[in-house]
């Protein structure tokens, strides 16, 4: 999948691929993404990385550690899920260091294309049942909150595997 890359590196970061596949699936079922697929995915991608780049494979490591550690903080403060933070950071080692910035552009905009299509779909569910959104930061909801450990419908967060996985189809198909 890399421009130069062997049939065992195409092999992992397809490995990879199915793992993220698999985390999406998880992901949109219960906006959880189990660490067990985010291993898989880090395992794969390492593989990938020491099949290409051999000794040099420490530098993806430390790439990995220096996104991992300000997404954890994020998540420290719910901005983004625990499981999205892993994830990232694990499909960081699915591309070569010199394409993360690429690889983290495409997670972000598929992020935003995500967001977008469920704020459409939340808005035409709302205009079907009649109802109108609370204004923002009224701290009014339209529907009253879940009690439960689910999110409720009107805040429901987004299966950001998803976007991880639509971000590296991108890279790994613009590097191929």
């Amino acid at each position: 999948m890399t421009e130069f890359g062997s049939p065992a590196a195409v092999l992992f970061e397809g490995a990879g691929l199915l793992g993220l596949v698999a985390a999406t699936f998880t992901d949109l079922k219960s906006r959880l993404i189990p660490n067990p697929l985010v291993l898989g995915v880090l395992a794969a991608g390492f593989a990938a990385r020491i099949v290409t780049d051999g000794a040099l494979s420490w530098i993806s490591l430390g790439v990995a550690l220096a996104i991992f550690v300000p997404l954890a903080l994020m998540a420290q403060r719910d901005v983004i899920g625990g499981g999205d933070a892993k994830m990232i950071a694990a499909a960081t080692f699915l591309v070569e260091p010199a394409h993360v910035l690429q690889l983290l552009a495409a997670i972000i905009l598929s992020g935003g294309v995500l967001a977008a299509g469920f704020w459409l779909a939340r808005k035409a569910r709302l205009a079907s049942t009649g109802r109108k959104p609370a204004p923002a930061g009224s701290g009014l909801a339209p529907e009253p909150a879940s009690t439960g450990s689910t999110p409720s419908a009107d805040h429901e967060q987004l299966p950001y595997a998803v976007a991880i996985l639509a971000g590296v189809a991108i890279t790994l198909t613009r590097l191929a």
